[in-house]
């Protein structure tokens, strides 16, 4: 009989052990520690490690990670290979996006590499995905380009004065977006302010509002990331009627440049590889493609 249950702590290393499969061998102690210290620092909730037990022995784990926003990620999960044939796979991914549900997520998603996404099976099966490919795309800042900015063109920081137009402009600017549209109304406004805070060291000036003979147009957010992991664009985006103008170039600009003030030796960004506009720009300002991840995500609640 196949028991899914939170995995007590004694059995936090032998788990992490286990979901932590993938991972090239060089690497894995190493990751697995990182892991189990966060787990014993609280920064992770041990509630997200799930096992599989067959007559009191560990069969399989899925790691469920809630995140700020209403969203949760989902590891693969990882079986024993004598029960690679059984349900046990699909009963953890059905356990863990309940309970990733059961703390507020409305969707939970998987970003897989693409040698491992054969191995997503069980989350198709429970009801995933496959939506797109992320191509991470990175550009140093040693040397940033030149540009005359349009006639009229300003840019904003976030205040609390303009918290309201940054929200409805960023709003505006998922119409008809090619960045994961499937997320489109899936989160109110202060679901996805919230989740944009909380993905690192959030300072209200990195938050750039772009405006137009005073018509807000776009906005982009920079972030810093937590550990020293380096510098993301997290977002930048115009409303539909300012796109194809030239515009985001600007924007762009005015980002690298807010991270170049901060010190950034380099900046990340992720892109939908449908969206050829965004990627074109990136890749005419220098970006060059690191990494790709496979997207699988379930809808778990609509707003």
């Amino acid at each position: 009989m196949i028991e899914i249950a939170t995995a007590r702590p004694d059995e936090w290393f032998a788990a992490l052990e286990l979901a932590l499969r993938p991972v090239p061998a060089e690497d894995r102690a190493s990751r697995v520690l990182h892991a189990l210290a966060l787990l014993n620092n609280g920064e992770v909730d041990p509630g997200g490690v799930l096992a599989a037990r067959v007559d009191g022995a560990l069969a399989g784990v899925q790691v469920a990670i809630p995140m700020a926003g209403a969203s949760g990620l989902l590891w693969l999960p990882q079986v024993v290979p004598a029960w690679q044939d059984s349900p046990v796979a699909e009963r953890l991914v059905a356990a863990a996006t309940t309970w990733l549900h059961s703390r507020g997520a409305k969707l939970a998603q998987a970003l897989v590499s693409p040698s491992h996404l054969p191995e997503a099976g069980p989350l198709l099966r429970c009801g995933f995905r496959h939506i797109t490919t992320l191509h991470y795309l990175r550009r140093d800042l040693h040397d940033l380009p030149q540009l005359t900015a349009p006639a009229g063109w300003q840019v904003r920081s976030y205040t609390a004065q303009a918290a309201e137009l940054f929200h409805r402009t960023l709003e505006a600017t998922y119409t008809a977006t090619l960045d994961c549209p499937e997320l489109t109304n899936v989160r109110t406004m202060t679901e996805i302010i919230e989740g944009h805070r909380a993905q690192g060291v959030w300072r209200p000036d990195r938050w750039l509002l772009a405006c137009l003979a005073d018509q807000a147009v776009g906005v982009a957010m920079v972030t810093e990331l937590y550990d020293h992991a380096g510098w993301d664009l997290s977002y930048l985006g115009l409303v539909p009627q300012f796109r194809g103008r030239g515009l985001g170039s600007a924007l762009l600009v005015a980002a690298l440049s807010a991270a170049r003030r901060d010190a950034a030796d380099a900046i990340v960004v992720a892109v939908d590889a449908r969206n050829w506009p965004a990627r074109r720009l990136y890749e005419r300002f220098g970006f060059v493609t690191i990494e790709q991840r496979e997207v699988l995500l379930k809808i778990l609640q609509q707003s």
